[in-house]
């Protein structure tokens, strides 16, 4: 009786492979999931340079660079892929426009890390001295973590926004700022 039941349900399960059914026996994945762990933090930081400034036909103009720098910390250690921090930049000028990109990155030597401390791109301006001009950059951090015991990943992110304003004079607006 017993071998009869069990034939049963061996063709029912069958049956409802076939036809598609709702009701089909649940065949048990082969590796087990999880999800990712929140982002850490990132901080992104742009700052001005030492101006240079001179008048060109009436008009005093300046030049100068900005920095950027970013930090990110209080990253998962956890389940954490290539033992690696990624961080990207992108500097926008006073319309919002992509103006220059970089990336930079810290690996564990030993094992995964939960912080990460770079500099990021450099990027020289030029602007009436008479003008209140903006540079931004976008500093975006990201860590790939696996998610299932089959080596799949995911990757996490975070970023902040952070801008100055020139200055002539290279102090007041045209301090770091993060």
């Amino acid at each position: 009786m017993r071998a009869a039941v069990t034939g049963m349900a061996v063709c029912i399960a069958a049956l409802a492979l076939m036809t598609g059914s709702a009701g089909a026996a649940v065949k048990p994945s082969p590796f087990s999931t999880w999800p990712p762990p929140a982002a850490g933090n990132v901080r992104g930081t742009i700052y001005q340079g030492t101006p240079s400034c001179a008048i060109q036909s009436g008009v005093k103009i300046c030049d100068a660079t900005v920095y950027t720098t970013g930090l990110m910390s209080g990253w998962a250690t956890s389940n954490q892929a290539y033992r690696k921090l990624n961080l990207e930049w992108k500097i926008r000028d006073n319309g919002g426009s992509v103006v220059k990109t970089g990336s930079n990155s810290c690996t564990g030597a030993t094992g995964a890390i939960s912080s990460c401390d770079r500099t990021g791109p450099s990027y020289g301006v030029r602007w009436p001295a008479t003008s209140t001009v903006k540079y931004c950059v976008d500093t975006i951090g990201f860590a790939y973590y696996y998610v299932s015991s089959n080596g799949n990943t995911a990757k996490v992110t975070a970023s902040h926004y952070a801008c100055v304003t020139l200055s002539a004079s290279g102090g007041g607006g045209g301090l770091r700022q993060r």
